[in-house]
């Protein structure tokens, strides 16, 4: 299967889903992401998991949570078999290109 070049919001969007686990919610995988200090409106970030989806990286389903006593539908995120060797495949190609520029980042 061809290489296929990840945007660097789906990466980060993969990074925060398989750090959080199967059944994260897009709520705490946007939050995750916004932590690193990338602004992100939620539709934008919708549209990357839905892009991602697309791609077959990403499954999502609909589920039932209950917060502060209300329950309300809740989008989960699964990150599929594919979206690993996705994302290790842009993890190695990063690591590739930043070897050996360690002491210049550190300035």
């Amino acid at each position: 299967m061809p290489h296929h070049a990840l945007s660097e919001l789906e990466l980060k969007t993969l990074y925060a889903a398989i750090s959080l686990g199967d059944g994260a919610g897009l709520a705490a995988i946007h939050e995750k992401i916004v932590a690193t200090g990338r602004p992100l409106a939620r539709t934008n970030f919708y549209d990357v998991v839905n892009a991602l989806e697309r791609k077959g990286h990403v499954r999502t389903t609909m589920d039932r949570a209950r917060t502060r006593g209300r329950t309300h539908n809740v989008r989960i995120l699964t990150v599929t078999d594919g979206g690993i060797a996705a994302a290790a495949a842009e993890h190695r190609a990063y690591a590739s290109l930043a070897n050996g520029i360690e002491e210049q980042l550190r300035r």
